[in-house]
C-alpha cells in the first residue's frame, strides 16, 4: 500500500519534537521510526525523502501564508 499520510516528518527533518497530535477516524496501521531508522530508509529510498520534503515545504508555506493573512486582517 502507498502511504497517504505522514506524521512527524518535520521532526525527522529538523531533529525537533513533534508539535502536533493526530486522531484516527478508522482502523489504521502505524509505524514508529527513530531518526536513525529514518535516515537509513532515506539512504535506500531517496524518492521518499523528496516526497516528504515536498509535503513539509508545502505545509510550512501554507502555515506562513495563513499566519501572515491573519496578522494583516487582525490589525
Amino acid at each position: 500500500p502507498t502511504p497517504t499520510l505522514t506524521l512527524g516528518e518535520l521532526a525527522m527533518l529538523t531533529s525537533q519534537r513533534r508539535t502536533a497530535s493526530a486522531r484516527a477516524h478508522s482502523d489504521c496501521i502505524l509505524f514508529y521510526m527513530t531518526v536513525e531508522s529514518f535516515e537509513e530508509v532515506i539512504k535506500d529510498y531517496p524518492k521518499y525523502y523528496d516526497h516528504i520534503l515536498d509535503k513539509a515545504s508545502t505545509y510550512l508555506l501554507t502555515t506562513l501564508l495563513l499566519t501572515y493573512y491573519l496578522l494583516l486582517t487582525t490589525y
